[in-house]
């Protein structure tokens, strides 16, 4: 991937500015990627990058609004006497992680040692899909494109060690008083794979550029980004009971068929980046030339509940609430 956060001249990440192709997509409001973690963002695949420019100081008149410093990523424009491609796929490969050594330690209230077996770190599950694919078009000697894509998703997007919360024997041991009291028993839980932090990121790019005789030259690229994600974590693990509501009465009624509570406390995240730059590059002499250049970007971060009736797949954002007047 192409760089996804920075600090620059002792600066924060949010007041770096990104751009792809010259346009800013910086978050508007907050500055870099916004709310979002960097590596949550969806960026273009790294298999795109021709260069990347970093400017860290003596900032143009055209720059004049950067805080710390700016980093663009100029993307692929294609050859015109080849075409080229590269295909890439990353996964994790848990098996070479190794683990812990074994712990000894002492119980409060006993004397005995107790040795507290090694742990392993948990995988993320974590798959990426990278292509580029780039040339002339044919019949057209002065067009080329280039096109790229990138796709990751994890199942378990905050691993760590794997931990469980209770042993089975325990578990089963207080199955039958925890139905008695709640309606319901726990089963031992993975910690380093908590549920309900799925991530699906996908990013689609290109880019057209055309030649002119005498060295003038027009670019257009876009891009369409989205990422989604489940924020769940150990807070909201237990969470398991029904909510109820009070009636106006002071009577409760509980409703069994609704969303649990631990669902309608955790977050879901939605992040959208759209993109349309164009350029126009005239050559004046051997040392200058003129260039006109503009972009449009859509830039949208949802945060909040999702409808968790739906069935999401590869090309879906959340269903995210929003609030209503």
């Amino acid at each position: 991937m192409c760089i996804r956060d920075s600090s620059i001249r002792g600066g924060r990440s949010s007041e770096t500015t990104i751009k792809i192709d010259g346009v800013d997509i910086s978050d508007p409001v907050q500055g870099g990627f916004g709310s979002s973690a960097p590596g949550n963002y969806p960026m273009i695949s790294g298999l795109s990058i021709q260069e990347i420019q970093v400017v860290s100081s003596g900032f143009s008149v055209k720059q004049g609004d950067i805080l710390s410093g700016s980093v663009n990523s100029t993307t692929r424009s294609g050859r015109n006497d080849r075409y080229e491609g590269a295909l890439q796929f990353k996964m994790p490969l848990p098996a070479l992680y190794g683990s812990t050594q074994a712990i000894t330690v002492k119980k409060v209230g006993e004397d005995k040692d107790t040795t507290l077996p090694s742990v392993k770190p948990m995988g993320s599950n974590r798959k990426s899909y990278e292509f580029v694919f780039s040339g002339p078009i044919p019949g057209f000697n002065s067009l080329t494109f280039s096109l790229s894509g990138f796709y990751a998703g994890s199942e378990f997007r905050g691993a760590g060690l794997g931990v469980m919360d209770m042993t089975q024997e325990y578990a089963d041991s207080r199955r039958e008083v925890a139905k008695q009291l709640w309606g319901y028993a726990l089963d031992p839980s993975n910690l380093g794979q908590l549920p309900h932090q799925k991530q699906m990121i996908r990013n689609l790019s290109g880019k057209l550029k055309y030649e002119f005789n005498g060295g003038a030259n027009i670019e257009v690229s876009g891009e369409y980004g989205f990422t989604s994600q489940e924020d769940g974590d150990w807070s909201t693990l237990y969470r398991l009971d029904h909510p109820v509501f009070l009636k106006a009465n002071g009577d409760t009624d509980r409703i069994d068929n609704s969303l649990l509570e631990r669902d309608m406390n955790q977050t879901n995240q939605n992040v959208v980046i759209q993109r349309l730059g164009a350029k126009f590059s005239l050559p004046i002499d051997d040392g200058s030339y003129v260039e006109f250049s503009g972009g449009y970007v859509v830039n949208r971060n949802d945060i909040g509940k999702k409808d968790e009736s739906k069935k999401y797949g590869l090309l879906d954002l959340y269903d995210i609430y929003q609030p209503l007047d």
